[in-house]
């Protein structure tokens, strides 16, 4: 089970900045394609891995009866959320298309799919604490890279370029893209240390994927940054607990102001 666990929280950097340079214009086929077996990869083996550990030295009846299938509303939606998807793929006129995606993105119905697989894979098994540090570091490196092309330097020139690509981009390919990223990123500390001490992990969680978001300077994440901190601000004045939500925003407005000046 260790070994399970490990590979969830090193799947997370792994995923985030795997490149495979291509011969191509598209910035995304450098970095779609090769992400989508990753994942495929990780699904596969770790829903094996998770049923072998579970069911060692059982049948595969004795394992169905020890552990019968359970669904929680969320996972009856999301089921059922995979069966339209997999509906509409099967129906499309272009069913190839459809199932994998475009060649360069590989993004299409499989690829939803494998994300449902890995979210419930994650759900049951992932180590909060390492998937905590993952995430941490992860966005630190990504905010370092990000910082390095708004002031022009392009570290991943060498791996990803093409003249569509805005930057910054890291290795997300798209700026838009990147702030959504980031948007998710400096949200996800607010749930993860809802019950926990606000350790150092949790300011290099959230400070960086704050700053991220102004970098990239795309309105749909600071639109969406801004609706989650004012809604993380008034749980924190119900619940009196508001200094830190009311320093998240300042610092992230801080942030957004120092960007538009430069």
């Amino acid at each position: 089970m260790r070994l399970l666990q490990l590979a969830l929280a090193l799947f997370i950097p792994l995923f985030c900045f795997a490149l495979w340079p291509a011969a191509s214009t598209v910035p995304q086929a450098s970095l779609y394609p090769l992400r989508f077996w990753l994942l495929l990869g990780l699904v596969f083996f770790g829903t094996l891995g998770a049923v072998a550990l579970q069911g060692r030295e059982m049948t595969v009846t004795e394992y169905v009866r020890r552990h019968p299938p359970r669904l929680s509303l969320l996972g009856g939606l999301a089921l059922l959320y995979a069966f339209w998807v997999s509906l509409s793929a099967a129906a499309s006129p272009l069913p190839w298309i459809a199932w994998l995606g475009q060649p360069y993105s590989q993004f299409g119905a499989l690829m939803l799919l494998l994300c449902l697989g890995g979210a419930a894979l994650y759900a049951r098994h992932a180590p909060v604490e390492l998937v905590i540090r993952a995430c941490a570091l992860s966005t630190l490196a990504m905010f370092v890279l990000a910082a390095a092309e708004a002031v022009g330097w392009r570290p991943l020139a060498h791996l990803i370029s093409s003249p569509r690509m805005t930057y910054p981009a890291v290795t997300v390919g798209l700026r838009q893209h990147l702030g959504g990223w980031f948007a998710i990123m400096a949200l996800a500390p607010a749930f993860f240390f809802r019950q926990r001490p606000r350790t150092l992990w949790f300011w290099l969680w959230l400070l960086p994927g704050l700053c991220g978001v102004a970098l990239a300077t795309n309105s749909a994440a600071t639109l969406g940054v801004g609706l989650g901190l004012a809604l993380w601000l008034l749980v924190g004045l119900l619940r009196k607990s508001w200094h830190l939500p009311l320093l998240a925003t300042v610092g992230f407005a801080v942030s957004m102001l120092l960007r538009s000046c430069t």
